[in-house]
């Protein structure tokens, strides 16, 4: 998301402190989390984002996202057309941040 609305300096969170842990450490990561992690070197490698582990009550919209996905029914372009709740949970996180 933050790659398709060009922001620099973006923070990627999640709740997955595991996933963060190995993202930054040399060691291979468990099969679990490998896939994630690779995605977040790669992230490091090739854009100016910076990750971080959050708590899930701290993370409503990595978890709502997540859960989605899992369920099947995050919609292929919900970076470019967020759902109403996507837009909320984004509206309240930037009204608490002021």
């Amino acid at each position: 998301m933050a790659k398709v609305l060009e922001l620099r300096g973006a923070q990627i969170e999640s709740d997955n402190q595991m996933a963060i842990k190995f993202s930054v450490s040399e060691l291979d990561p468990p099969w679990s989390v490998m896939a994630v992690v690779f995605d977040i070197r790669r992230i490091y490698q090739e854009e100016e984002f910076s990750c971080a582990w959050i708590n899930r009550e701290a993370n409503e919209l990595a978890h709502v996202v997540a859960s989605e996905a899992l369920r099947g029914v995050l919609p292929a372009n919900w970076v470019s057309s967020p759902s109403v709740g996507v837009l909320s949970i984004l509206d309240r996180n930037a009204s608490l941040s002021l």
